[in-house]
């Protein structure tokens, strides 16, 4: 890839997707109440994540972090995200063998488009500024079978328009 850098690691973790937001009424405590907005009257909605997708998110990140750059690339920002799914264990013998060859892959949850966003979500700040940055997709990227299940990531950016 002409003018590109290419950044390579493994994250030895089971790919997660990211989990849509919750939603919860905020509740006046002294009156048990829903509590509306004074100038419209409609309910105020908060949207909060999961307990279960900030674990999985502050996990993510500290592995990644070991890899971070001095400080976020600058420009275009080109991502390669292999999410390898563990085997399972109750298939047969030749179907495992496929799988680890490639020859069959995940058609299971999380989508694809969810684990990409949940990369993109828990980089953003440490690999690069805003995930607008991001411009393509590299390669490969998509689902697989493998041992151990783990992410497979690539950041491609352009080192001239990194700083000292």
């Amino acid at each position: 890839m002409d003018g590109w850098e290419i950044k390579q690691f493994k994250i030895v973790l089971p790919p997660r997707g990211q989990a849509r937001a919750r939603a919860t009424a905020l509740i006046d405590k002294s009156t048990g109440q829903a509590r509306r907005d004074p100038a419209t009257g409609r309910v105020i909605i908060i949207h909060h994540k999961s307990e279960d997708q900030e674990k999985d998110e502050k996990k993510l990140e500290a592995l990644m972090f070991e890899h971070r750059p001095a400080s976020p690339y600058k420009g275009p920002i080109l991502l390669g995200v292999k999410a390898f799914f563990a085997i399972p264990a109750s298939k047969p013998k030749k179907w495992q063998a496929q799988a680890l060859a490639g020859l069959i892959q995940p058609e299971v949850k999380p989508d694809l488009d969810n684990i990409l966003k949940h990369v993109k979500d828990v980089a953003t700040g440490v690999f690069w500024p805003d995930d607008k940055s991001i411009v393509g997709f590299i390669g490969a990227t998509g689902k697989y079978y493998g041992d151990p299940a783990r992410y497979e990531i690539v950041i491609g950016f352009r080192p001239e328009l990194q700083g000292d």
